[in-house]
């Protein structure tokens, strides 16, 4: 099949078509990641005395107004004018740290839907994968726009971060699937950039939409529609599933039409003689075909003697680099005194990186890329948690601590640039070094472990915090 694709049609407008309304799809998805970041944005809030005067209690300890709050002596008066799911939950005093528990069922359901797409992509077609976890995106981002409490809240972005995630790994795969190989990287790194745009937009849409943050999420759930009906209507099924499901009449109709947008001629019986192939290697040991895989099989076929020492690797990277990649990202406080700006820059960063990518892929290679951008993220990760140490023992305001905040800034804007080139390249090579039979379930079981990591991201945060290591 890449024989055909790099001889007759590498490239074809349709493909190109394909990579510009995943692309814009994807733009949708990025924001669905770290909407919290405002959305869950802590509250500054005082403790208003209900005596005759009425009296705000501001310059007493944060358990003294958490004592007189749980035993009624006084009111919340929230004071920072962003409209959060916080504030309007009254997310408080020992209820403070539940919007972390909702970004972490977030990036449950991110898990969820990673292993759920492998699989379901493999035996049913990438095309309804995607529709499904469209549809599944949808419904999460429209129930947390009318939610009326904290765990209703946790439950709907459960629910997007299955669909989001279970349009996202498949995204890549079909790409990766409907070009030839020298193309690879390209579209990878496309709907990677267009992560980053999603990210990008972001901060803005959440200024426009300050007022309330349940107007920001319509605005959202309206862009995911847009993005979802453009997705329905110009994708087209992988050629490499239609070879190895059998239907054989469409992959040969897609394949000359594709061919055709370029002046040539598919030889005749092509596809049939790839079918005699596929069929050939297309069996497992067992005698089974591909389509009978299911999650356990998958797995022993990662783990196989051929296989061992590559999923290990390739499962310990994915694992610490979501963990580093989500550590950044999410931990906002201190990186700066205006919170839209800091996660625009800590977005725009993306960009170049990804970039960069198309370039270092080709001088490089896959492995030595993948390694300095790891070294790289641990050692920016571990600067910005010693900045972030020292900046704390400022006092608030003063020089230094200003000084701190922005130097942590830059440093994570570095750590969050090799990140995100590492990411873009995994998204490429994994794919590349896993069979075409479990190539959708083996990346997403790669994505399945990373998960993890971005699930226990923010408790390490707060053990760091905690431990009084990171303020």
């Amino acid at each position: 099949m890449d024989d055909i694709l790099r001889d007759f049609c590498p490239f074809t407008y349709y493909q190109k078509r394909l990579t510009i309304v995943l692309g814009l799809a994807t733009v949708a998805l990025g924001p669905q990641a770290a909407l919290l970041v405002f959305v869950g944005a802590p509250a500054t809030w005082s403790c208003k005395s209900d005596d005759i005067n009425g009296r705000s209690l501001h310059n007493i300890s944060a358990e003294e107004r958490c004592s007189r709050y749980d035993d009624g002596s006084c009111t919340l008066v929230f004071e920072n004018q962003l409209s959060t799911a916080t504030g309007e939950f009254g997310l408080v005093c020992e209820h403070e740290t539940d919007t972390g528990y909702a970004q972490s069922l977030y990036f449950v359901g991110m898990l969820v839907g990673s292993w759920v797409a492998g699989w379901s992509s493999d035996l049913y077609g990438r095309r309804n994968a995607i529709l499904i976890g469209g549809c599944l995106t949808l419904l999460g981002s429209s129930w947390t726009t009318l939610c009326s409490s904290i765990w209703s809240f946790a439950a709907s972005r459960f629910l997007a971060g299955v669909g989001s995630m279970w349009m996202g790994v498949t995204f890549n795969v079909l790409l990766s699937e409907s070009v030839a190989p020298s193309h690879r990287g390209l579209v990878t790194t496309i709907v990677n950039v267009a992560f980053s745009v999603g990210l990008c937009i972001l901060p803005l849409l959440a200024h426009l939409f300050a007022a309330s943050w349940r107007y920001l999420m319509t605005a959202l759930s309206i862009w995911g529609l847009i993005g979802f009906v453009f997705v329905w209507m110009f994708m087209s099924e992988s050629p490499h599933w239609l070879l190895m499901s059998n239907q054989l009449t469409q992959l040969e109709t897609m394949l000359t039409r594709w061919a055709a947008t370029r002046g040539k001629t598919l030889p005749e019986k092509i596809v049939q003689k790839l079918s005699v192939g596929k069929d050939k290697v297309a069996v497992d040991d067992d005698g089974s075909s591909p389509q009978s895989r299911d999650p356990s099989v998958t797995l022993t076929a990662l783990l196989s003697a051929g296989m061992r020492r590559v999923s290990l690797a390739m499962l310990w990277t994915w694992f610490t680099l979501c963990m580093m990649y989500y550590g950044l990202s999410l931990h906002m406080e201190g990186l700066g005194s205006n919170r839209y700006i800091s996660f625009f820059l800590m977005s725009a960063v993306e960009l170049p990186s990804l970039l960069l990518v198309i370039i270092g892929l080709k001088y490089i290679g896959r492995k030595t890329a993948i390694f300095w951008c790891l070294v790289c993220t641990t050692i920016f990760s571990g600067m910005s948690m010693f900045v972030a140490q020292e900046g704390s023992s400022a006092s608030p305001g003063s020089h230094y601590s200003t000084t701190a905040a922005n130097l942590q800034l830059a440093i994570s804007i570095c750590g969050k640039f090799t990140a995100s080139a590492a990411f873009s390249i995994l998204y490429t090579y994994t794919p590349e070094l896993l069979p075409t039979a479990i190539r959708t379930s083996g990346l997403g079981f790669c994505v399945v472990i990373s998960r993890i990591g971005a699930i226990i991201s923010p408790f390490i945060l707060n053990l760091v915090c905690s431990l009084d290591i990171v303020k």
